[in-house]
């Protein structure tokens, strides 16, 4: 009965073991890092571009050519109608890379901007949090931009 019983205890721990996850490499955990701070990076940029109406600067984020249009026309009707004074990134979190992606996206990612500006009409200062969706793909990161619906008639 003993005999079992030490069999048992020392088996026990091989079973549950397996179903640990795999810790990631160095290689791997320095790709990741690296990603992180390259879209970090690309962010400060974007939203720089951004809150200086510099739509070329900006639309390079934009990976889509036809989408890449709206966004200067976009970003045009926003400095028409409001101003952003400060853009700051506040996180980042990249996703693992997607080994086999079926759109070409090797990464996702989720990046907060705090944004302070006012509409010209209010000249009053206002804050905003927002999150903004991001992918990688061979050719760079990009911001996962839809074009807003047309003006109402």
């Amino acid at each position: 009965m003993l005999r079992f019983l030490l069999l048992f205890v020392f088996a026990l721990p091989i079973h549950t073991g397996t179903a640990l996850a795999k810790k990631p490499s160095k290689q791997e955990t320095r790709r990741d890092q690296k990603e992180h701070a390259d879209l970090g990076e690309r962010a400060d940029i974007y939203w720089r571009s951004v809150r200086w109406a510099d739509a070329p600067s900006a639309s390079v984020f934009i990976e889509n050519p036809n989408d890449r249009i709206l966004f200067h026309q976009w970003l045009k009707t926003q400095g028409n109608t409001q101003k952003i004074t400060e853009a700051k990134v506040l996180h980042v979190n990249v996703s693992k890379e997607i080994r086999k992606p079926k759109d070409g996206r090797i990464r996702t990612a989720r990046v907060t901007v705090s944004i302070e500006g006012y509409k010209l009409t209010e000249q009053v200062l206002k804050e905003q949090t927002l999150t903004q969706d991001w992918y990688r793909t061979e050719a760079g990161w990009f911001v996962d931009w839809t074009p807003p619906p047309p003006p109402k008639p």
